[in-house]
């Protein structure tokens, strides 16, 4: 690790978030203190408090490199004409995907909380507007604009409950086996039941 004085503000905000966001993804939320950070990149606490106004800042930070990972991994998965449930299938796929692959990060985003009356910040619900975004660019374009932000949200949060359930291991308690069939089912049933209405 480099003296202290060959670190800029922003260099040494960037090796924060890298290291929290490190921490987390090897070890999950509990594991992340400010106290490993700042042992992490060579500096002390306090300096961690000139960066960030307090710990859940630096914490939205490295769930926000988490988002970009997931943005990342969904960019392109459908081509932007492509609509309907194979293209709402694909999308969900790769979600899925994400999880395992990623399962103390993605956990992260869920287990974070801020305290009570603490809005999110805008850059942060730019980015999960943008995730949601993809699927509502999947969604039949006759619906309308508030119909697919209504249908994206509802199609993420019954997906989510798959996920979760299938990251806890708690799927069978459920009665089932196959989180990609659960999902795929549960996409089909509602795009039908959305083309009946």
């Amino acid at each position: 690790m480099g003296r202290r004085s060959e670190h800029s503000k922003e260099q040494l905000t960037d090796m924060a978030i890298s290291a929290a966001a490190q921490i987390i993804a090897e070890e999950g939320l509990a594991a992340c203190s400010a106290r490993r950070v700042a042992q992490r990149i060579g500096y002390t606490v306090g300096t961690l408090y000139h960066l960030f106004d307090n710990f859940d800042m630096l914490t939205l930070h490295a769930n926000g490199r988490t988002l970009v990972l997931l943005e990342e991994a969904v960019r392109g998965v459908v081509p932007s004409p492509s609509r309907g449930t194979a293209a709402v299938q694909a999308l969900a796929d790769t979600y899925l995907r994400f999880t395992r692959e990623h399962p103390h990060a993605w956990a992260a985003l869920f287990e974070h909380r801020l305290p009570p009356g603490t809005p999110l910040p805008e850059w942060y619900q730019t980015h999960i507007s943008a995730l949601f975004g993809r699927v509502e660019e999947a969604l039949p374009e006759r619906l309308t604009a508030a119909q697919r932000v209504q249908s994206a949200r509802v199609l993420w949060a019954g997906i989510q409950g798959i996920c979760t359930l299938a990251g806890t291991g708690k799927l069978g308690n459920v009665g089932a086996a196959n989180a990609e069939a659960l999902i795929h089912d549960f996409i089909a049933h509602y795009m039908k039941g959305m083309s009946a209405v």
